[in-house]
């Protein structure tokens, strides 16, 4: 006995691949517009040559009156599981522009930190200046970060201002992302604990 078989009828084809095209059209014109909200023309200035003028270090505070004489320290973060604090270190602007904001991106953190705010200056810091020099205490600037063998270093991408716009124009902020500066803070806990035996049992586990 034959069976009689039916495909779908061209009316219903047509409404299903209009409608197809219409839920794609939707789905192409929001993905677009969400873009064009987040879009920062700011972004295309991004290690133009006012990136390839900017450069951020980072110094062990030192008082030669104490023994050990390095101001460095690396521990737990009181009340919270797997997190560490780094104390003792400076930063120092080594270019031509000032930075007024950092963005420290650590394993498990992320944070901005407005220099303007930080050290009460509009300007922020300026070139040849470090922290340090604004305020001498180890704990002035503090990194935390949480333990994350795949994502050890902690980044610091400096942000610094067109001269050529308006300071209060968004679009005069300058994000140098290619400028990072990498701590990491194994390696600092080697500097911590200088005696091979001492470093070994405490920086194993970062």
């Amino acid at each position: 006995m034959r069976k009689n078989k039916r495909g779908i009828s061209p009316l219903i084809a047509t409404v299903l691949l209009v409608a197809f095209a219409v839920a794609m059209a939707a789905f192409v014109s929001t993905f677009v517009i969400k873009k064009t909200k987040e879009f920062k023309p700011a972004s295309f200035v991004e290690d133009s040559a006012l990136c390839d003028s900017v450069t951020l270090a980072y110094d062990i505070i030192k008082d030669p009156t104490s023994t050990p004489p390095d101001k460095l320290k690396l521990s737990l973060a009181p009340g919270v599981t797997n997190t560490y604090l780094i104390e003792g270190l400076s930063l120092r602007n080594k270019g031509s522009f000032s930075i007024y904001k950092i963005t420290i991106n650590a394993p498990g953190q992320s944070s901005d930190l407005d220099f303007t705010k930080k050290l009460a200056s509009p300007k922020g810091l300026t070139p040849s200046t470090s922290t340090f020099a604004k305020d001498p205490d180890p704990g002035f600037i503090t990194f935390a970060f949480k333990r994350d063998p795949k994502n050890k270093n902690i980044k610091i991408v400096p942000w610094v201002k067109d001269p050529d716009k308006d300071p209060a124009d968004p679009e005069s902020n300058v994000v140098c992302s290619k400028k990072v500066l990498l701590i990491d803070p194994v390696d600092l806990c080697h500097k911590v604990f200088q005696d091979p035996v001492l470093s070994l049992a405490n920086c194993a586990g970062l």
